[in-house]
C-alpha cells in the first residue's frame, strides 16, 4: 500500500501564522514490514520515503516547523512538516 500526495499547496509557518506562500509538492507513504530482534512476530509501520517540497520561484525555505495544505483528488491533505538543512520531513511518522 503506497499513498502519494502531490501537487501545488500552501506552506505556512507554524510560529508565524497567515505567512503562507505557495509550494509544489511530491509526498509518498508507504508501508514498510519491521521485524523485531526480540523475536517478536513482524508488524507493518506506515513510512514516508519521498518528502519533496519547494517553492514554484525556486526561493530557499527557512529551517522550521511548518504546515502544508494541499487538495489532491477532491481530498484536503493537512501535513506537519520539519524542514531542517532545506530537508522536509513529516511530523509523526
Amino acid at each position: 500500500m503506497t499513498q502519494e500526495i502531490n501537487g501545488r499547496g500552501t506552506l505556512e509557518p507554524t510560529g508565524t501564522p497567515g505567512k503562507s506562500f505557495p509550494v509544489d509538492c511530491d509526498i509518498l507513504f508507504a508501508r514498510a514490514f519491521v521485524t523485531h530482534a526480540s523475536g517478536l512476530s513482524p508488524s507493518t509501520d506506515i513510512v514516508c520515503s519521498l518528502c519533496v517540497v519547494r517553492r514554484p520561484d525556486r526561493q530557499p525555505i527557512s529551517d522550521g516547523h511548518y504546515t502544508l495544505r494541499i487538495e489532491t483528488g477532491g481530498i484536503r491533505e493537512i501535513l506537519k512538516l520539519n524542514c531542517t538543512d532545506g530537508r522536509f520531513k513529516p511530523i509523526g511518522f
